[in-house]
């Protein structure tokens, strides 16, 4: 009987894996993480680091930024680009972890736009800070 469950539960593996690959079901994943999933905090850093560990990163992945606020900067995940414009992520250091903030559309020119990766940002975050001075170094006005 166990020889016979594993077996069967083999076959569904193979079977559901050969579904997942159908347009259709590439289809009904879109349209569960547009309409659903993206509406959850905190999701789209957490789909991102989960395909960053399996290795299935994003070349075209939140870059890291840096805008101008009162004397100094805050930093920000550039989300996308619409010709001058700039979707911006401003995450909280709070006890959320980087999963809550603010979302900003504000125009390319006010955002210093960094070669660092969104990884680099949350790392900085779940540190306090520590380390994001020296890493942002380069990008910095110089005073």
């Amino acid at each position: 009987m166990t020889v016979a469950t594993l077996l069967g539960l083999i076959v569904l593996c193979f079977l559901a894996g050969l579904l997942a690959r159908t347009s259709v079901a590439a289809r009904a994943l879109e349209a569960t993480e547009n309409k659903l999933l993206s509406n959850l905090p905190g999701y789209q850093l957490f789909k991102d680091t989960t395909a960053r560990f399996a290795g299935m990163e994003n070349e075209d992945g939140s870059k890291v930024g840096m805008i101008a606020e009162g004397e100094g900067f805050r930093l920000c995940l550039i989300v996308e680009s619409v010709d001058d414009w700039l979707t911006i992520f401003m995450p909280d250091g709070g006890p959320a972890g980087g999963t809550a903030g603010e979302v900003r559309l504000v125009p390319a020119a006010q955002v210093i736009v960094s070669d660092l990766s969104w990884l680099t940002l949350a790392t900085g975050l779940r540190r306090g800070g520590r380390g994001m001075l020296a890493q942002m170094q380069p990008w910095l006005p110089k005073a």
